[in-house]
């Protein structure tokens, strides 16, 4: 939170729980390697995946403790900038683009779609690190070309040139955006008293077993009798008495 948000705002939280959903896909990794491991050599082993560590790997993962260790950088709070080149999120006529620019072949081919080839002598924007420090240049002059092109408009043309750009959808738009329909993302599933629910489709995708959505979650107990029954082999006298214990 300390380096996400704009300088005149507070530290900023992240609008999705991405520790919590990182710690599940670390979990599930290591489930698969502790599983490989034991098959290779018959021993099993514990797996601890904790929400801090995952945290830490993610952040330091972006750079930021070497830049505190090197180079006694404190990353701080600057909006939608990136720290290495030009990449900021920019007002349409109609919604808002999120654009990058690194590399000069990049750089080259955004300049001849804008017809701003001018600034191809600027001293100011000679490198990645450069467009970096002087990014309001470039804002400016995004900011005047965009001010009468709709997203659609926009992300044609940047396409168009390959210049890395994508529109920023809300989220009526994800769920009805048809990439996300075609890779099956977004799955109706019926859920009793409430009708047809979204759920997350599958992730990865797999040839030979590729896995689906068939079934909500269940309630609270739907699959008691099986767990127990079917499972650990519990007698219906024994069911009967653990529910009169009160142990179940």
């Amino acid at each position: 939170m300390s380096y996400t948000g704009f300088p005149e705002t507070a530290p900023t939280r992240s609008g999705y729980a991405w520790v919590d959903f990182s710690t599940g896909a670390h979990t599930a990794l290591g489930i698969m390697f502790a599983l490989y491991h034991r098959q290779r050599t018959g021993k099993g082993q514990f797996i601890d995946v904790a929400l801090l560590d995952v945290a830490v790997a993610c952040v330091a993962g972006l750079a930021v403790a070497a830049e505190y260790n090197v180079s006694g950088i404190i990353r701080g709070r600057q909006g939608n900038a990136s720290y290495y080149n030009f990449t900021n999120c920019l007002k349409a006529e109609d919604g808002w683009v999120m654009l990058g620019i690194s590399g000069n072949p990049i750089w080259r081919r955004f300049m001849r779609a804008i017809g701003r080839e001018d600034l191809k002598e600027d001293p100011r924007l000679q490198s990645d690190r450069l467009r970096y420090e002087n990014r309001q240049v470039i804002q400016a002059v995004l900011e005047e070309w965009l001010r009468d092109k709709t997203v659609d408009e926009a992300i044609r043309i940047m396409e168009g040139a390959r210049v890395p750009c994508s529109p920023v959808n809300n989220i009526a738009e994800m769920v009805n955006d048809p990439q996300v329909a075609a890779r099956e993302m977004l799955i109706d599933v019926e859920y009793p008293g409430i009708g047809k629910v979204p759920l997350n489709g599958v992730v990865i995708k797999m040839s030979e077993t590729p896995g689906a959505i068939e079934m909500p979650a269940p309630k609270p107990g739907e699959h008691n009798q099986e767990v127990y029954s079917s499972i650990l082999g519990f007698t219906p006298e024994q069911l009967a008495k653990l529910k009169v214990e009160g142990v179940i």
